[in-house]
């Protein structure tokens, strides 16, 4: 059961930054910023919000946020994927299989990584929660 308000979050605020520095030549980015923040809250605070885990909260977020801003999806993926989930494996990881190339979420909330096995082919996966 989720306890922790992801819009009081470090996260939080970090995207918010993000969104309005990158975002600042739009003359509607408040008001697309503030529809996000009365979306998400609205939802956070309904019982299908309070029971979602908090990756799931920012997940949702992330939705909201590329659906008012989709070039944020392209211009600022990396930046986001740190912030987001910076627990998971990073660019330049060594796993068994290969190393990372790419990190980068999809426009399905979920999260691809490329890798480079040791012969030098790639291949993709992408993980959804």
């Amino acid at each position: 059961m989720g306890t922790t308000t992801f819009l009081n979050s470090e996260e939080f605020i970090m995207l918010k930054e993000i969104v309005l520095k990158i975002e600042k030549e739009s003359y509607n980015t408040e008001k697309q910023w503030n529809n996000i923040l009365t979306n998400f809250g609205s939802w956070e605070n309904s019982p299908d919000g309070v029971d979602s885990a908090l990756l799931s909260r920012k997940m949702y977020f992330l939705e909201l946020l590329f659906r008012e801003f989709p070039m944020l999806l392209k211009r600022e993926n990396e930046r986001i994927v740190n912030i987001v989930f910076p627990n998971t494996l990073v660019v330049g990881q060594e796993l068994a299989v290969g190393r990372i190339l790419r990190r980068e979420l999809t426009n399905r909330g979920g999260l691809l990584l490329t890798i480079e096995k040791s012969d030098g082919t790639l291949f993709s996966h992408e993980f959804i929660d």
